[in-house]
């Protein structure tokens, strides 16, 4: 990793006198810093590097290209090394978790971040001006911004969960091509991310038939219908850091991502033919590797059984429990994104 990508350290040094060499044998990269217990997570869709450095300082920002490598690769936390640098990472997990927990609710916007930063809490009237930032979009392209809310808080009511094109449209009270439109737009946008199934006879691509599932492109977005109408819900927070995890591995897999949040060609979710899900597979290495989202829910045996099954390896993403021996990781959330970067 260059210098210009090191991390920067509480007082404002760069981060870190040791490296080390990658994988494959490449220049070297830094090791994240955990005994600072920095959080640090990537935002896609609009780009800025936060990182957490002081809740009483202004936040950080750094401009992140999808074409440069994140801090670590998910093959290379699979590796013994990596298992390694997971359980040092992991020492700081209750703050991580903390820091990540703020994040969901707040995403990476300037504005929503610096309220957090500030009052621990983001002001409904700044989750108003990201509202008719994306409002001002759909009326320059004559839509309809009462459309593009029902669309908000179908996303909300569903985050996490399978959908179909059929079922928004219904929700939104309009035909299914219009609702398509509008997800497109959104899409278009970096507001919306659409995972589907992959599709065997598109040799791995999406298939844009079966249910998929769709993410905000930022978790801040998430705010906006309860800020319009205080009688929805916000959503949960294991639903929201789902959704910020498939940003981060849509960052690891996309390498020109900007142009494919209605189509990932390397990130999808998984479904059996018996009905048994995994929020996400993507290729690493030569074969395929499933990650789970169970931070704040109930892991059991099945869990590991239909994922060893089915593939042999994976990872479960956790709240606070971590296991690293097994083919099977499992990784607290806050670490794992902290060192995917």
């Amino acid at each position: 990793m260059s210098e210009s990508r090191a991390a920067v350290t509480r007082n404002g040094r760069r981060a870190g006198d040791g490296s080390r060499r990658d994988a494959g044998g490449g220049g070297p990269r830094r090791e994240p810093e955990t005994a600072s217990a920095p959080s640090v997570i990537a935002h896609v869709a609009q780009g800025p590097l936060y990182r957490k450095a002081d809740l009483a300082k202004a936040p950080l920002y750094r401009k992140v290209d999808l074409s440069k490598d994140p801090l670590y690769r998910l093959g290379e936390l699979l590796s013994p090394h990596g298992r390694q640098t997971l359980t040092q990472g992991a020492l700081h997990s209750v703050e991580l978790t903390q820091y990540l927990e703020e994040y969901a609710r707040c995403g990476g916007l300037p504005a929503p971040l610096t309220d957090m930063l500030r009052d621990r809490r983001v002001a409904d009237e700044t989750t108003l001006a990201l509202w008719r930032g994306l409002a001002a979009d759909i009326r320059r392209l004559d839509r309809n911004e009462a459309r593009l809310e029902k669309l908000l808080s179908r996303m909300v009511v569903g985050l996490a969960s399978l959908t179909n094109e059929a079922d928004v449209a219904r929700d939104m009270d309009v035909a299914k091509p219009t609702g398509t439109e509008y997800l497109n737009l959104l899409a278009e946008s970096f507001a919306l991310l659409v995972l589907h199934q992959p599709d065997p006879k598109k040799q791995g691509g999406p298939s844009l038939t079966k249910p998929r599932k769709l993410y905000f492109g930022d978790p801040g977005f998430a705010a906006i219908p309860a800020a319009l109408s205080p009688s929805r819900s916000a959503p949960e927070i294991p639903d929201l850091v789902e959704n910020v995890l498939a940003i981060a591995l849509f960052r690891q897999a996309e390498r020109d991502g900007l142009q494919r949040f209605r189509e990932p060609q390397r990130l999808f979710l998984w479904r059996s033919s018996d009905g048994r899900e995994i929020d996400f597979i993507t290729p690493v290495g030569d074969s395929t590797l499933p990650v789970e989202s169970k931070f704040g829910r109930r892991m059991d045996g099945k869990d590991y059984e239909s994922m060893q099954k089915a593939f042999g390896r994976g990872v479960m993403v956790s709240r606070e429990t971590l296991i690293t021996n097994r083919n099977i990781l499992t990784i607290p959330a806050g670490v794992l994104l902290a060192h995917l970067g």
